[in-house]
């Protein structure tokens, strides 16, 4: 099947979105990123690998402010920018995507794809969400955890999300007026929004 479209993908901590993902890049015969992205851009920026992973982890803060002194010195790539380190793997990460978006075609998961990619021609832009019951139902059964144990990590995931969309965007983390489709993965489940996102890019 051949398409044209860039779809960005946004979604809650065990809505599915990964999942979603993968499936349409399956289908659609396209490029899949998601932590392929780190690697990406580490190997264009010369930044080390982990501190991608770290900024991941730990969204933009003291921690990683204190990295960036030491970070210009040692890395050309940041030379004498007044950035900080976390908006350096910001930069790099946003040249990755767009890197891989100009390659045509591709599945991008998270990462602020859909503001980094707005004003690209030929995106989808879409956002995955789902109930909390629905959500506790999944990560219980991918992590082998309790219910309670499930929700502690949806709300510290999404927590981080949240921080991290919201440091570097001027917007709400989830706000649909940025999406192009905001389908609820509980109601529908994942096969129909595989389908209804790829009637999107097909019809």
């Amino acid at each position: 099947m051949s398409i044209q479209t860039i779809i960005t993908i946004s979604r809650q901590f065990g809505s599915g979105g990964h999942e979603i993902g993968q499936l349409l890049s399956k289908q659609l015969d396209i490029p899949f990123y998601d932590k392929k992205l780190i690697e990406l851009a580490s190997k264009t920026s010369g930044i080390q690998q982990a501190y991608f992973e770290n900024a991941e982890e730990h969204p933009p803060s003291s921690f990683l402010y204190s990295l960036s002194l030491a970070a210009s010195a040692a890395n050309p790539f940041l030379g004498n920018s007044d950035f900080t380190l976390s908006e350096q793997i910001f930069k790099a990460q946003a040249k990755a995507i767009r890197d891989a978006a100009a390659q045509g075609a591709c599945v991008i998961v998270g990462r602020c794809a859909d503001y980094i990619l707005e004003n690209t021609p030929y995106c989808l832009h879409v956002y995955i969400h789902s109930g909390l019951e629905e959500r506790v139902k999944r990560i219980s059964s991918r992590f082998e955890a309790d219910e309670k144990t499930a929700k502690e990590m949806i709300q510290k995931v999404d927590k981080k999300r949240k921080s991290y969309y919201q440091f570097y965007v001027d917007d709400r983390w989830g706000n649909a007026d940025r999406y192009d489709l905001c389908l609820n993965s509980g109601t529908l489940g994942i096969e129909r929004c595989v389908k209804l996102i790829i009637d999107a890019v097909t019809k």
